[in-house]
C-alpha cells in the first residue's frame, strides 16, 4: 500500500512538474509587450528623427520616426538602448510604464571635436558647411601601398578611381561629388597625397562646397582634401614600429586555351562554316602530347610571363615625445612592392622620412622646424 502511495506521488509531482512548465512557457510568450515613447532633445525639446532604439543583448530594435516617436515589442526586464549621433547614449529598465519620454543630452566631447578647415582649426558644433573627417587610425590598417587607395569608402562623397596597379604608380585620383579633381593641401600648402606615409597623418579632412570656395576661391571649387601631418606630444618618449607584409593579384586575367585547344576550335568553326579544317588530327595531337615542341609548340606564354601574387611590404618606425619647453616627431618608413611579373621587372621601392620639432622659446616666441623627404 505504501509503495503504491508513494508511486502515486511520484507521479502527481511529475505531471505537476508538466503543467508548471507549460504555464512559465505559456507566460513567456504572453509577456510581450508594446512598448512606445518619444525621444527629444534634453534642452531644446525638439524630437529627435532617426534614433536608434535596441534591445540590448539582441539585434531587435526600432527608429523614431520624424516627431521622434517609436515602437518597439519587448518584455518587461529588457533594457533599451537609445542612441543618436552627437547625444550621450541612455539605457532604460522596461517596467510597468511602457509610455517612455526619453531625453537625450547632447555629447560635449563629439561638439567640441577639432576640425581642420582651411587654413585654421575649429570645434564641430561651429561647422554649418558640409566637411567629411577621415579617420587617421584606419588608413593605418588597409593594406595599399598609396593613401590615396585607402580612401575609397571612408568619406562620404568622395569618388576615389585607381586607374593601374603597376607598383609606383598605382596611386588613385579622386573628385568631390563627381566636380572634378580635389585640391590637396598639405600643412598648408598644395601637396602630393601618395607621397606620404599613413604613419605621418594626423588627420584628414575633406571640404565641399562652400567649405573650400570660401577658403580657396577658384581652386577649390572643386573641393579640398586637407591633410595635417603628425607632431610631437608633451610626455616621456615614445618608440613605435609598425610592420604589413601582402600579397597583390589580378582582379580578374583570361585564361588562354593551349595550342591543341585553339585547332580543335579553329577546325570547329571551319566544320560549321562547311570548310575543311585547317589542322589534321595528327597534327592536334602533335601539339597536345609536346613530342615536337619545335615544330609544334605549346608555350603557356602567360605562365612564363606573369604570377599569381606579387609581393609588398612596409616597415615604419617613429619617435615623439616633449616636454614642456619642446616637443618632437621622427617618422621614417620604408615601402617594398614587387610586380605579378615572374622577373618582377616593375619593383619599387620608396623611403619616407618627416621631422616636425617645435620649441617655446619664450611667451612669444615658438620656433617650428620641419622636415619632409621622399625617395624617389
Amino acid at each position: 500500500m505504501k509503495t503504491m502511495l508513494l508511486n502515486c506521488s511520484k507521479k502527481l509531482i511529475k505531471s505537476n512538474l508538466i503543467i508548471l512548465v507549460f504555464f512559465l512557457c505559456t507566460g513567456i510568450s504572453i509577456a510581450q509587450i508594446s512598448v512606445s515613447g518619444k525621444v527629444t532633445d534634453a534642452v531644446t525639446g525638439e524630437p529627435l528623427p532617426g534614433a536608434n532604439i535596441i534591445i540590448k543583448g539582441s539585434v531587435k530594435g526600432a527608429q523614431t520616426d520624424f516627431d521622434g516617436n517609436f515602437s518597439i515589442q519587448s518584455q518587461k526586464g529588457d533594457v533599451l538602448a537609445i542612441s543618436y549621433l552627437g547625444y550621450v547614449s541612455q539605457e532604460i529598465l522596461i517596467g510597468d510604464d511602457t509610455n517612455l519620454q526619453i531625453k537625450l543630452v547632447g555629447d560635449s566631447n563629439s561638439l567640441d571635436e577639432v576640425i581642420v578647415v582651411g587654413y585654421g582649426s575649429t570645434s564641430r558644433t561651429k561647422i554649418i558647411s558640409a566637411v567629411s573627417v577621415v579617420d587617421a587610425e584606419t588608413l593605418k590598417e588597409i593594406p595599399v601601398p598609396n593613401v590615396s587607395n585607402a580612401l575609397e569608402g571612408l568619406a562620404s562623397g568622395l569618388f576615389v578611381r585607381q586607374g593601374t596597379g603597376e607598383p609606383g604608380f598605382s596611386g588613385s585620383s579622386f573628385e568631390i561629388r563627381n566636380f572634378g579633381s580635389a585640391l590637396v593641401i598639405v600643412d598648408g600648402s598644395p601637396g602630393d597625397l601618395n607621397q606620404l606615409d599613413p604613419n605621418e597623418i594626423e588627420s584628414i579632412s575633406v571640404l565641399k562646397d562652400a567649405a573650400a570656395a570660401a577658403v580657396y576661391g577658384v581652386q577649390g571649387g572643386n573641393g579640398v582634401v586637407l591633410i595635417k601631418t603628425r607632431s610631437g606630444s608633451y610626455g616621456k618618449p615614445e618608440l613605435s614600429y609598425t610592420n604589413a607584409f601582402t600579397y597583390t593579384s589580378f582582379t580578374s586575367s583570361p585564361d588562354y586555351l593551349s595550342s591543341a585547344q585553339y585547332g580543335e576550335v579553329l577546325n570547329e568553326g571551319l566544320r560549321n562554316d562547311n570548310q575543311a579544317p585547317f589542322y589534321s588530327e595528327e597534327e592536334i595531337e602533335a601539339y597536345r602530347s609536346g613530342s615536337d615542341p619545335v615544330n609544334y609548340p605549346n608555350t603557356d606564354w602567360k605562365g612564363l610571363v606573369i604570377k599569381d601574387w606579387g609581393y609588398q611590404q612596409r616597415h615604419n618606425l617613429s619617435l615623439s615625445g616633449g616636454s614642456n619647453k619642446i616637443k618632437y616627431f621622427v617618422n621614417a618608413g620604408y615601402l617594398s612592392q614587387g610586380s605579378n611579373y615572374t622577373e618582377d621587372v616593375l619593383s619599387y621601392e620608396q623611403y619616407n622620412l618627416r621631422s616636425n620639432i617645435e620649441a617655446d622659446i619664450d611667451d612669444n616666441l615658438k620656433l617650428t622646424f620641419n622636415l619632409a623627404t621622399r625617395t624617389p
